[in-house]
């Protein structure tokens, strides 16, 4: 069974767009539309995947995120370089 990746392409096609803008991929939850609920629910399925649970998140959308800095755990991130 495969996955229908034409809106995850739209979004992360605006991401790039974002990231392009604003130089990081940390957009805010509210206030750029659907893609912050978006890019929130990638982190949530990234950390499902590696604690084992089900999730959509593959491989190769993994790799494509990280190709343009996605950060997985942006509080983590924050709390590191204060």
């Amino acid at each position: 069974i495969g996955f229908d990746w034409a809106p995850w392409l739209i979004y992360y096609k605006e991401l790039q767009a974002y990231h392009e803008k604003h130089g990081d991929c940390l957009v805010p939850y509210r206030g750029h539309g659907k893609l912050g609920r978006w890019v929130s629910t990638q982190r949530t399925l990234y950390h499902r995947q590696k604690s084992g649970c089900q999730s959509s998140m593959s491989k190769e959308r993994e790799r494509k995120l990280n190709g343009i800095g996605f950060d997985w755990a942006p509080l983590k991130s924050k709390e590191l370089n204060q």
